[in-house]
């Protein structure tokens, strides 16, 4: 082989390294791009939680007993 293909392989070889780095960069750059998306998503979905809390049916019952502890001044 002529130095002049020497060269040229050397400079494929080169180009994929180059184009192999820039994958990885890119494919980083997404995971991290996702990553802040979903982190995101679940800080939102926690404010709205503890911003507005999820109503839990009482038992009907319960209700009842508060209110007599009510009347009877046992419930401050």
């Amino acid at each position: 082989m002529s130095d002049f293909q020497w060269v040229q392989l050397l400079l494929v070889d080169v180009e994929l390294v180059l184009l192999m780095v820039k994958n990885c960069v890119l494919y980083a750059s997404t995971l991290l791009s996702a990553e802040s998306r979903i982190q995101k998503f679940f800080r939102t979905h926690l404010d709205l939680i503890q911003n507005n809390p999820p109503m839990i049916p009482r038992h009907v019952g319960y209700d009842n007993i508060i209110q007599g502890y009510e009347r009877k001044g046992d419930v401050k």
